[in-house]
């Protein structure tokens, strides 16, 4: 099975791979010719990976003066790519693979070449947010207080949570162990379905369990932990799916 990030780096590049395709395609349709459609196509990735990363930077506090950015950073852009474009094409006509002396309209159109760059970059943007969603949902954080410290964790590295009168202990990988006074059944509403209640004081990661019967549950760390008479039926509901 693909994991997640070898599956986003699989679609991204799927994603300029036809993305520089539909250019080609277009400088084709165009009049260019041979390889020169692909060639030209690339030029424009550049580009696109400039204004993928500066775009988001821009701040918009003061409207007039993030969008006066925005228009100095893409005719700044625009004007690098066009050059490129025409440098390619007048290197091709000296090699002579571009029998034309003139340099193609589209080449030197400023409105299409930016609008080009700013739909790619919008498609590759929802393309990470995607990705970004996809993988919050596997991967959900929380926060909270230790010893006066504030600590953030995903809740995949919590292994258990035992409850010690005013205070709860919770039991994470690498052997940590974190005091807060959240009371634990608070956890086990935030906690959720990965959690299960095996006792007034337990509250155990479902997929750390290894084995179980009806008075212990062993992790896989070999922790063992006690299963009480009134938690039981939640590793017997557990059991029978």
């Amino acid at each position: 099975m693909i994991n997640v990030g070898m599956k986003k780096i699989v679609m991204i590049v799927l994603y300029w791979v036809l993305a520089v395709f539909i250019i080609a395609f277009v400088l084709w349709r165009a009049g260019l010719s041979s390889w020169e459609p692909v060639l030209m196509a690339l030029l424009f990735i550049p580009g696109c990976i400039t204004l993928k990363f500066i775009l988001p930077k821009i701040s918009f506090r003061n409207l007039r003066e993030g969008l006066l950015n925005v228009f100095y950073i893409l005719c700044a852009v625009v004007l690098t790519v066009m050059l490129m474009l025409m440098l390619m094409q007048l290197r091709l006509n000296v090699d002579g693979i571009y029998q034309s002396e003139q340099i193609n309209p589209i080449l030197v159109n400023p409105l299409f070449i930016a609008s080009v760059m700013l739909v790619l970059t919008l498609g590759d943007r929802l393309l990470s947010r995607y990705f970004k969603s996809d993988s919050a949902s596997d991967s959900h954080q929380i926060t909270f207080t230790s010893d006066y410290k504030k600590i953030t964790l995903d809740v995949k590295e919590i292994k258990y949570i035992e409850s010690h009168d005013t205070e709860v202990w919770l039991y994470a990988t690498e052997d940590r162990i974190f005091r807060n006074r959240t009371g634990i059944t608070q956890w086990e509403n935030l906690l959720g379905e990965d959690f299960v209640r095996v006792h007034r004081s337990y509250l155990v990661r479902r997929d750390g369990i290894m084995t179980t019967d009806l008075e212990h549950i062993i992790l896989s760390d070999n922790t063992e932990i006690p299963v009480s008479k009134t938690f039981r039926k939640n590793l017997l509901s557990d059991s029978s799916h």
